[in-house]
């Protein structure tokens, strides 16, 4: 039985069986193994960097290799704040709300739920407002060149509105120029 199922389960863990044993005992050490995300912001951001520039070593291989870039594995197109969410979301979070839901992390005295799982959260929603950030920016920059593209074509059009004026005005005084020197030799 796998471990959401013993811990949504009525029976739960029997620590006595060595098959629950070996599984609390997997939970706990992939759980050492992923916890970044629940350390406060500043330790979470050093084991970041430091799985970043793996990533990016990786990726510059596969460059050498004349493959095709790994996801988030290209340092030209860092994805940081997109590989914490989806990281955060797919596989920390839920080990972290099932380890949780067993009753197997610690709750501080005076607080409702377990540091882990705050620094958690904090750090996820951290993440989220950097993507976020980073989406106005898109779209702003997105904006502003469909403004610059629309002012440049406003300006065209204007210029070659002016240019056309003046060329009507100039044939108008050349016709009126004309006629006073016709009036002249009458």
């Amino acid at each position: 039985m796998q471990f959401n199922g013993k811990v949504q389960g009525e029976g739960g863990f029997d620590m006595s069986s060595e098959s629950d044993r070996v599984l609390v005992a997997q939970m706990v050490i992939k759980m050492a193994d992923i916890n970044s995300p629940c350390k406060p912001f500043d330790l979470h951001r050093q084991w970041t960097d430091r799985i970043c520039a793996e990533f990016y070593a990786q990726g510059d291989e596969e460059k050498r290799l004349g493959m095709s870039v790994s996801p988030y594995m290209d340092r030209n197109e860092p994805q940081v704040a997109k590989l914490q969410d989806s990281f955060i979301a797919h596989i920390v979070s839920p080990l972290t709300l099932a380890m949780n839901e067993a009753g197997m992390l610690p709750i501080m005295s005076g607080y409702d739920e377990p540091e882990l799982l705050r620094f958690l959260k904090q750090n996820h929603q951290t993440w989220l407002a950097e993507l976020n950030a980073q989406d106005t920016n898109e779209v702003d920059e997105k904006q502003l060149n469909v403004k610059l593209d629309e002012d440049a074509t406003s300006q065209l059009s204007s210029a070659g509105s002016q240019q056309s004026v003046g060329v009507e005005d100039q044939h108008e005084m050349t016709t009126i120029q004309e006629k006073e020197e016709d009036e002249e030799y009458l």
